[in-house]
């Protein structure tokens, strides 16, 4: 059986595919709010397709995706489809101003 997408797939060492859990679980974590209060648990999210997006308000293809990102929620988000932007090095100032624009 070939994979697609080879990298979604574990190999053996000796070049055979292993069966591999699709979906893959999405690991344990709890991340602070950008907005209002409180922290966002990976157990919220169980049970629905999520897309992890991980930004910076420096990184031009972040600034580039993000209309994409944002057009691809709106008609997403009523079918139970998550999307879940993660901010990687930002001052909580800059990534507010960002999430702004």
């Amino acid at each position: 059986m070939r994979s697609r997408s080879p990298g979604l797939s574990p190999t053996a060492s000796r070049g055979r595919h292993q069966a591999s859990t699709w979906p893959p679980e999405l690991p344990e974590f709890s991340l602070p709010l950008l907005v209002g209060k409180g922290e966002l648990d990976s157990d919220q999210l169980a049970g629905h397709p999520t897309v992890l997006n991980f930004w910076a308000s420096w990184c031009p293809p972040c600034r580039e995706e993000t209309p994409l990102l944002e057009k691809t929620w709106r008609s997403y988000k009523d079918r139970g489809v998550r999307f879940v932007g993660v901010n990687l090095r930002d001052a909580s100032a800059n990534a507010k101003d960002f999430v702004r624009k």
